[in-house]
């Protein structure tokens, strides 16, 4: 044998005996977490999800999940992320501990070999409202029940906020904005988390008004008046006001009459 059918043969040994050695101790890694959510401060009406790192089995990683205090709640599925949705608010105020067991098994066979732990606190409620009362513009502030010190202004509108609506979640405000120039009001939507405002209507010649959430947060309804044009009243310079929906599953969101 040459030194190089030497050296692959030696190549190919210790191959083998890597391959021998993974077979007889088994899967030491198993299925993982890779993002677990809320960490740190979330709402008394948030969601749990957990994002594995395959496919599961939804009856048994359901079966191997758990919360202290225990609530009752519903899971659905999301791809390779279970989402837990609790029947009644976490208590504001509390601390809220998650764990996956091991032991849940994946669609392959393997299983979660490890316990999953974390935990987050409840924050207390909190109210939003438009300020000032009687001066202008008005813009929307949050504060908690009982001390007025934590109030914190959340728009900055120059013209001032119409009206608004809390998602359902407490996790984002719809409210309408009037512009001052044209007299159109539109509806736009705020992340409380980020910051982050976004435009859902483009009402030309019109006041779009009244934003209303659909329960499960996917939708919203509003009045739309026409200012002129075809739509408006016979004589008058405005149309009757007409209920319109927008759909916040679409991306960007769709609207329809």
């Amino acid at each position: 044998m040459s030194r190089f059918d030497r050296v692959m043969g030696l190549a190919i040994l210790v191959i083998l005996a890597g391959i021998g050695v993974t077979l007889l101790l088994g899967d030491r890694v198993g299925i993982t977490i890779e993002r677990a959510a809320p960490q740190g401060e979330a709402r008394s009406t948030s969601t749990i999800s957990l994002q594995f790192s395959e496919a599961m089995n939804h009856e048994s990683a359901e079966a191997h999940f758990s919360t202290e205090p225990a609530s009752a709640g519903e899971f659905s599925w999301s791809g390779r992320t279970l989402v837990f949705q609790p029947a009644q608010p976490w208590t504001p105020g509390g601390t809220v501990q998650v764990l996956l067991a091991a032991g849940a098994v994946g669609e392959s066979g393997r299983r979660v070999l490890n316990d999953t732990a974390f935990s987050f606190s409840v924050r207390q409620p909190e109210a939003a409202y438009l300020y000032p009362a009687t001066g202008s513009p008005q813009n929307i502030w949050i504060a908690r029940p009982g001390e007025p010190e934590s109030a914190r202004q959340v728009t900055f509108s120059p013209s001032g906020i119409f009206d608004f609506s809390v998602s359902p979640d407490g996790a984002q405000i719809a409210f309408s904005e009037r512009d001052s120039a044209s007299g159109v009001a539109d509806i736009k939507l705020l992340d409380l988390s980020t910051g982050g405002l976004t435009q859902l209507t483009n009402c030309e010649n019109a006041s779009c008004t009244g934003p209303v959430w659909r329960p499960d947060g996917q939708s919203i309804a509003y009045e739309r008046t026409e200012r002129d044009g075809a739509a408006a009243s016979p004589g008058g310079d405005a149309s009757p006001a007409r209920v319109w929906l927008l759909d916040l599953s679409a991306a960007p969101a769709t609207t329809r009459p």
